[in-house]
Parts: C-alpha cells; structure tokens; sequence
C-alpha cells in the first residue's frame, strides 16, 4: 500500500477492486431458484390496467394509483409503477412479459435482485457493487426508480431514500449524466434493490421503447384486433376493411399489419406520404366524407368496420358510421374510439352506451373497454354486426314502434337561430367574446368553435356542407381567427381616432354624425370595453397590449367622473345599441349632481364631495 500510495488513482481502484472481490457475499442477494421480483415502469394512467393483464395478474402485484401525480420531484422520471413477484425464476418471468400488449405500453422492466432490511446500509451494499467498480472515483451520480409497495407515500420513500444516500456526500441524484441506475422497492418492511449499468440501463429502455409507427393511435386499434383475436372472433381477411376517418393512416397500417389484404380508407384529410408510398397498392383511400362513400361503395361488402374520430358520439354514429352499416357483413367487427369527458366518466359511459345500443341496433355484444392504448380520457366501443339486410332496424318496445335519432342538429341551429337574432339587434356585429354580457359571450364562444371546427374538417373532414352554406349565406358571417378580429378592430380604432381626435366614447351626444358613423362609434364602443374587460381578466396577450397602448388616446380606465352621462354617447343611436352598451358597461348609478359612475362606491364618493 506504501508503495501504491503516490500513485493515487491506482490505489483507489486497486482498494475498491479488493473490496468487491473480497466483500460482495455480504450483499444480501436472493438464493437460487428464489422467486423473481421486477419493477415495471409505465404511464401514471396505465399501471392499474396493465396490472390487470392476463400475464401479469397471476403474478403478485402491487400497482400504483391511476391518478396524475402532483409534484413529482425530477429523480421520478416515471408516474406509474407496478411491482411483480413471480413463482418462478427471473428468466421465466420475464419470458411470461414478453408479449405485443405488454411491451407496447411498458417503458421498463427491471429486476431487484438485492433485498437488505435496513436502508442505512444501502450505501456501503452500493460502494462495493461491480456496476460501481468501474465508476468515476470521487461523487457517483445516481438516477433513481423507486416504489413504495406498502401503499404509503412514494414522496416520503423517496425523501427518505435520498437523505440515506446523500448523507454522507459520496452520491448525487440527477435524471441525465448518471454513474448508475438505483432500483428501489419497499414491500414488506424490506428495501429489495439493483444497480444497473447506463449500457444495461439503455438497453432495458430500447427494447421498451415504442415500435416505428405511422402515429401513437395505432395502438389502440392492435389492443382491439389482439382482444378479438383471444375472444375467438373469426374475421374474413380476404374481405377489405373500412377505415373512416383514416387520416394520417395509423389504423390503416394497422388493419393491414394485422393481415387485412386491403383497407378503404375514408377521410377529406391525406394520408402519410410513407404509408402510401410503401403500401399504396393495398389502400384505396377516397378523399371524401363518410356520407358521400356510403353512396358510392354500395354493392361492396366489407369484414370490418372501424373509426378513430374526435367528435361527439351522437354525430359519429349518425353521420359517419349509419350509411356504412348495410355494407358489413355478418360477423363483421366495430371498433369505435370515445372520447370522454374529463369528469363524470361513469355517467357518460352509461349515455354513450344507451345511445349506441340504439342506434347500433344490430349489433351485438356491444360493450365499452378501456384498453391500454386508450388514454385516461378515452374508451372503445366494440361489436359485432348480426343484422343482414338493409342496415338499421327499427326497434320495438313493448310492442311500440319507436325511432331513435339524435337530432344533434336542432340544438346547432337552435343556436344558429339565437346569434341571428342578436345580430339583427346589434347593427349587423358578430357577438364579442370578452364583453360583460354573458348572453353576449355564450354567443361569442359558440361562434369561435364553429371557426375552430370548420378549421379542422378542412385537414381532416366530416363537418357538414350543409352548415358551412347556413352560415356563409348570411353577410355578416365571418370566418376570421381571433387575430384578424382584432387586427380588424384595431384599425377601425386607429382610422376613427385620425378622424375625430378622440375616442369614440368621448364624443358628445350633440356631435352630428351619419348613420354609418353611428354604427361605427356603437362598435368600436362595445370594441373598446370587450379590450379592456380582456386585460382585467388576464386574457389579452401582451402583443396586442402593446398594439393599444402605442394607439393615440388610447386608455384602459375611462374617467366616467368627468362626462355626465349624456355626454356618452349620441341620442341618434337606436335604443336596442343602448341597450347592448349597457349591458356590456354593466349598472349605472347616477349622482344628484347629474353625472353618472359604474359602480355605487364612485357615486357615493362624489355625493361626499358635494357634501
């Protein structure tokens, strides 16, 4: 040692060596033929699911909850965890794993081979460890996955853990830069653990990691033909499947990886440029909406039916996937994605079904599953096509002939109805989405999501003609983003101020104006108050801010204390535009003295004045 001793690095290494070599049979490692445990690492929202897989629930399992977690400190890189203890020895266990539906979804899996009852020894098991041996001398970096499999807080395991390790100053914890990969579970009351190396580490997470695939959505459907595989549903691949809603094409890849011969693929969208390139040959894909296909492959006869669409339920089983029900034939498999609303799942489910039930009248085993591929807020609808003939039956309780649709239609053009009778109201203006009046903003937003929809079917498809022609027969429509909105105003703003030199909600009532001008000054009133109700509400981007304060005579606080109330606006304007700008300004309350203010303490502070 004397003689080694100048030469420092060597002596560490050599000391280090010797102590591996002469103390790794104190590390508690389990016994051959010693029952296999694993940690799995997974999604937040798909550890309860995959540990209830037919592969996985015969083993002991413990799993963590399916809720988002809050405040995961950087270590935890993973919000799921599931713990495994196999009868059997680790290279049967992970044989048992290895599988398409588990593989997809999991993104780990690592074996705790070590197993110790006090974590304060942790530290020397981890000095003498050989995946350590090689390590940087001096600090070791150490990325950790941790599990508390005991039901109590993953937070507190790993606070506990990191003050064990950090204790003494030889580790560090960092996600990126690591020496080493600690694996750590607490079942029991004991700590069972491992060590992996980066090139270990990387080569767990690359044969976890998610197959080359024309979009993540494709999963969903293999989880549905996989389900239908093991239910022994037999299906006619010889038969073309229908896709509707295809774009950008990963059901078809799917239905095609699955051994489909060929795939009509349904949707105004495009489809990947690879997928067509590669496998064009086995994909008519027709660029229109469902409706207009159902015309046009009547006479055809199809061994599947599927639809991955982000719609309401009721408008995906009337509009897309009806006139495509005569064209299965018997036998023939539906797989329906849902989506679910955040909160109420439960109830909706209940509603989708019924609806479903319904409308699919001649299906059956018509049920809702929540496969893996499905996220947290989605579900699948599957059945099976009993019904021969001409598609949908009418259905009869009681003896009662009923029709069932879901006239999802009238309440659209209930709507359509009600923003038409505000307009004629208000000088030909479409509603403000920031005004003070809520019947206003309702309005507004229901303007907005027909441009955000009317937007996206324009990629993608499935929105009616029918309701693009009810709109845009009418002069005032429009279907400008918010920006332009903006812009639009702005300009009118900018354009009346060189002209005038005043705001126009500054300008007398005596003031003669046209009736144009009138108009003019009553919308960029209501204009003005909808900007600065914005602000208030944090909801105006600092951009357009800017753009106003840079604008002349621009201010976001009108002085009401120094314009009597009718000095506001022009007597010439119609009573129904003083009516909007009330309700936008909200009450007035009017002072002895003549002069009227927005809220009741500015008129009792000018009542003290004048006492």
């Amino acid at each position: 040692l004397k003689i080694l001793a100048p030469r420092r690095l060597v002596f560490e290494v050599s000391i280090r060596a010797f102590l591996c070599i002469m103390v790794s049979f104190s590390i508690c490692e389990q016994p051959p033929g010693a029952r296999a445990s694993l940690l799995i690492t997974c999604s937040w929202d798909r550890a309860a699911r995959i540990a209830e897989l037919p592969a996985v629930k015969h083993f002991e399992v413990r799993a963590s909850r399916s809720l988002q977690p809050e405040g995961l400190p950087k270590e935890v890189t993973h919000g799921g965890y599931i713990w495994v203890r196999s009868s059997s020895e680790l290279p049967q266990a992970m044989e048992a794993l290895s599988y398409s539906s588990f593989e997809r979804y999991t993104t780990g899996v690592f074996p705790t081979r070590y197993s110790i009852k006090d974590v304060s020894v942790l530290e020397s098991q981890l000095l003498i460890h050989p995946a350590l041996v090689s390590a940087v001398l001096g600090t070791v970096v150490l990325r950790l996955h941790v599990y508390d499999a005991d039901g109590h807080s993953n937070a507190e395991f790993l606070s506990e853990l990191s003050s064990t390790l950090l204790e003494h100053g030889g580790f560090e914890l960092s996600p990126t830069g690591f020496h080493a990969v600690l694996v750590a579970v607490r079942i029991g009351g004991l700590l069972e653990w491992d060590l992996l190396s980066p090139a270990d580490y990387a080569m767990i997470k690359k044969c976890n990691s998610e197959d080359s695939v024309v979009c993540r959505a494709e999963h969903k459907l293999k989880d549905a033909l996989e389900f239908l595989d093991n239910r022994g549903i037999v299906v006619d691949r010889a038969l073309p499947a229908l896709d509707v809603g295809s774009s950008p094409g990963g059901w078809t890849e799917a239905l095609l990886d699955h051994g489909f011969a060929n795939v009509v693929a349904i949707d105004p969208g495009k489809m990947s440029d690879s997928l067509m390139a590669s496998r064009g040959q086995q994909i008519q894909h027709l660029e229109m909406q469902a409706q207009e296909a159902g015309a046009r492959l009547q006479g055809q006869q199809f061994s599947m039916l599927v639809c991955d669409v982000n719609k309401d339920l009721r408008m995906i089983l009337n509009d897309m996937l009806l006139p495509m029900l005569p064209l299965l034939a018997i036998g023939a498999p539906l797989v329906l994605t849902m989506k679910m609303p955040k909160r109420g799942k439960t109830h909706a489910m209940s509603e989708a079904l019924k609806h479903a039930r319904i409308v699919l009248a001649g299906c059956e085993q018509l049920e809702i599953y929540h496969f893996l591929g499905n996220t947290a807020h989605e579900r699948t609808l599957v059945g099976i096509w009993r019904n021969a003939g001409n598609g949908v039956e009418e259905t009869r309780r009681d003896g009662v002939k009923a029709f069932y649709s879901f006239d999802i239609e009238s309440g659209w053009q209930a709507s359509l109805l009600s923003l038409e009778s505000w307009v004629s109201s208000n000088s030909g203006q479409l509603p403000m989405l920031y005004s003070r009046d809520k019947a206003e903003r309702e309005l507004a937003k229901w303007v907005l999501r027909q441009t955000k929809q009317h937007g996206s079917s324009s990629l993608r498809g499935g929105w009616s003609v029918d309701r693009v022609a009810s709109l845009e027969r009418h002069s005032w429509w429009s279907w400008a983003s918010t920006q332009d909105e903006f812009m639009t105003g702005l300009r009118m703003l900018q354009d009346w101020v060189a002209a005038n030199d005043c705001l126009p909600d500054q300008v007398e009532r005596a003031t003669t104006l046209h009736d144009d001008c009138q108009e003019r000054r009553a919308f960029l009133a209501r204009w003005m108050i909808a900007q600065r109700h914005a602000k208030l509400l944090d909801s105006m981007t600092l951009e357009h801010q800017a753009m106003l304060n840079a604008s002349p005579h621009w201010t976001w606080q009108f002085d009401w204390s120094n314009h009597p109330g009718s000095c506001i606006f022009p007597a010439t304007l119609a009573s129904n535009q003083y009516a909007a700008i009330d309700r936008a300004l909200g009450p007035r309350f009017e002072c002895s003295c003549g002069l009227f203010f927005v809220c009741r303490t500015q008129v009792e502070t000018c009542r003290e004045k004048h006492a």
